[in-house]
């Protein structure tokens, strides 16, 4: 799938995650960046690639957030300074191609536990698989 950067197996929020919801919902997964094989990863970057087959009802419209908490149960916020959410992406932009999405890390200001959600808008998404996760 991605031919320039490698996932580390460890830190994969979703690997080839074919589940879509409908409109309305959230889809999130975490990796924690304490962790003594992840530590390196700092200053990185969250890749998510959407898959060619991507399908969707008509007007749907996809949303990609980081978060960061220092706890892995607890109550994640946009990451600071900057923060890293899209606007919302058009089907047309995602539909026939492998669409990849980079997004910073900051280099500092990270807590431990780093959250990618993905929501599914105006109409549901229907078929495609999203792979995402943290690369050096």
């Amino acid at each position: 799938m991605l031919q320039s950067k490698v996932f580390d197996k460890a830190a994969l929020m979703f690997d080839a995650d074919t589940t879509w919801y409908s409109t309305g919902e959230t889809l999130s997964a975490y990796v924690d960046l304490g962790g003594a094989d992840l530590d390196q990863l700092r200053p990185g970057e969250v890749i998510a690639e959407l898959s060619s087959d991507t399908a969707a009802s008509a007007g749907a419209t996809i949303l990609f957030q980081l978060k960061d908490c220092d706890q892995s149960g607890g109550t994640y916020a946009a990451l600071t300074p900057v923060q890293v959410t899209t606007a919302a992406i058009p089907k047309a932009d995602v539909s026939g191609v492998i669409s990849r999405f980079t997004f910073p890390i900051p280099r500092s200001g990270v807590r431990r536990y780093l959250k990618f959600s993905v929501t599914v808008a105006t109409a549901a998404f229907t078929a495609g698989k999203l792979t995402a996760g943290v690369v050096k």
